[in-house]
């Protein structure tokens, strides 16, 4: 199963001081759903703090816990939002949902989605607002964990959102494979992944590339050093900076700050 890595607390020092970011799977969820995410303050400071979104092609549904407001957004789908910004007395709850979960569950494509946040009731034209009233936190998520139940219904995964699944473990090496895989020529595998991805075969296996990467490293199953013999970038200096392009850090910056931060939450427990 897809599973990219997001990381707020590791890349940025004041959301890790002042922002409780948490991540849930959901059984009943998870052949479109990655997962659920909160994300609310941790005392009573107000002020502004940066929510790195690592690039992932996926799309999201997010509540504002205080404002009752609920959207659909993109701001990972095809690059890392290293300028998202929130207010750390904020409180939000958010649905992420596998790359092209978007367009097969709403029909509507995942490009309406770039540089802007589409509220929901431009997607369900039924949507009742005042179902959020005087719902805890707590009632909120319940609440969108349901909502999103009810909008997969019976569905089935397509094609589409299965590639993310079946290449999560293993990136091929060209983007000719994925051709190959959907038996399409070129043209037209371009012109289904901007329809249903919203982002191109190249990018589809970009974030596959990177993301295999990331958690590679991440779990000490590969050095840094020694990436290039599993995944075929054109040299070392290729591989690091497309590496830092998307998440801010060299691997050995990442692998030695990652060290650290696990270093400290374990002697913290203790």
């Amino acid at each position: 199963m897809y599973d990219p890595l997001q990381m707020p607390a590791l890349l940025d020092d004041d959301f890790k001081k002042l922002v409780d970011y948490k991540e849930e799977r959901v059984d009943g969820l998870r052949e479109f759903v990655i997962c659920v995410w909160c994300m609310q303050p941790k005392g009573l400071e107000r002020r502004v703090v940066k929510d790195i979104v690592l690039i992932d092609g996926c799309t999201e549904l997010v509540v504002s816990v205080d404002t009752r407001q609920m959207c659909w957004a993109a701001p990972s789908m095809d690059k890392t939002a290293y300028n998202e910004v929130t207010k750390v007395e904020k409180r939000y709850i958010g649905v992420k949902f596998k790359p092209a979960a978007f367009t097969q569950l709403t029909g509507l494509s995942p490009e309406l989605l770039k540089d802007r946040l589409l509220p929901i009731e431009e997607v369900d034209q039924d949507f009742c607002f005042d179902a959020l009233d005087g719902l805890s936190f707590d009632e909120t998520k319940e609440f969108l964990k349901a909502y999103v139940l009810k909008l997969i219904g019976d569905k089935k995964p397509n094609k589409f959102v299965s590639v993310f699944d079946d290449f999560y473990a293993a990136p091929v090496a060209t983007v000719e494979t994925l051709y190959q895989r959907f038996h399409l020529g070129p043209r037209q595998c371009q012109r289904h992944f901007l329809k249903n991805f919203g982002i191109s075969p190249q990018m589809v296996l970009t974030i596959l590339r990177f993301h295999y990467c990331l958690r590679m490293i991440t779990k000490k199953e590969v050095a840094p050093k020694d990436m290039l013999d599993l995944i075929p970038f054109s040299d070392q200096s290729h591989f690091i900076r497309e590496f830092k392009k998307y998440l801010g850090l060299t691997p050995y910056e990442y692998l030695q700050k990652y060290q650290e931060d696990v270093f400290l939450l374990s002697t913290s427990q203790e």
